[in-house]
Formats: C-alpha cells, sequence, structure tokens
C-alpha cells in the first residue's frame, strides 16, 4: 500500500508542477482580457503579481512534493535491496 500511496503521491506532484507551469503560460493572454473590464483595470500589476505568485506557489509544492516521495523511494528501494 506504501508504494501504492507514493507512486500517486508523485503523479499529485507533476501535476502540480504542469499546473504552475499552465499558469505561467495562461498570464500573457488572460492580463489583456483583464485590463478590458474597467472595475479591474486601475489593479493590474496586483492580479499579475498574484497569478506569478499562484504559479511559483504550484510549481514549488509540485518539485517539493516529487523530491520527497522520490526520496522516498530510494531509501525504500536500498532497504530491500540485499546486495547494498
Amino acid at each position: 500500500m506504501t508504494g501504492q500511496k507514493t507512486v500517486i503521491q508523485m503523479i499529485w506532484g507533476c501535476l502540480l508542477l504542469l499546473a504552475g507551469v499552465g499558469v505561467f503560460l495562461r498570464i500573457p493572454k488572460v492580463i489583456p482580457q483583464i485590463e478590458q473590464i474597467e472595475s479591474f483595470s486601475t489593479s493590474v500589476t496586483f492580479i499579475r503579481l498574484c497569478f506569478y505568485l499562484l504559479g511559483c506557489l504550484l510549481i514549488c509544492g509540485g518539485i517539493k512534493k516529487i523530491h520527497g516521495n522520490f526520496k522516498s523511494l530510494l531509501a525504500r528501494g536500498k532497504r530491500q535491496d540485499p546486495k547494498a
């Protein structure tokens, strides 16, 4: 069960990473549309900052999850390997 959970967590980390990259790729296309809305036109810089922060948090969270679970898989492999 632990191995299956680790694989699921690795997949979840990859999805977080891809979502963060998607946010970064989408920002240049969305910001002009947000600028056209009168109530948001004065705070476009803050909105852009929030989008970039969201992308960074998603990417960092995904990398952290992948790194932690990868180390867990390596440690488990070394314990089960009788030659090591």
